[in-house]
């Protein structure tokens, strides 16, 4: 297990090496896409896992001034709705 930043070169030469069993990226939408197609470019090689975070930490600030029954309905709809498995699925809350 190796924890290699870099920009979009190691990413590639990483995707490229044979060795390479498995990956785990947290980025962008767009660069996730670019490395599942180039870990199925290779028919001699088996499939590669691909475990892919394109999306943030995202919180929520609610300070004193907010309505309680506005902020539940906000938190619930921004936490659960497509059951959280969305990038901007709220993760976390700050109450003043």
């Amino acid at each position: 297990l190796h924890l290699l930043p870099g920009g979009p070169e190691v990413g590639q030469a990483l995707v490229a090496d044979a060795r390479v069993a498995g990956v785990a990226f947290t980025g962008s939408t767009r660069a996730a896409r670019q490395i599942a197609r180039s870990l199925l470019d290779d028919d001699s090689r088996p499939i590669v896992p691909l475990i892919a975070e394109t999306g943030g930490l995202n919180a929520m600030i609610v300070d004193s001034t907010a309505l309680p029954e506005q902020v539940v309905a906000d938190v619930v709809a921004s936490a659960f709705q497509s059951a959280g498995q969305r990038c901007s699925a709220l993760r976390i809350l700050y109450v003043q």
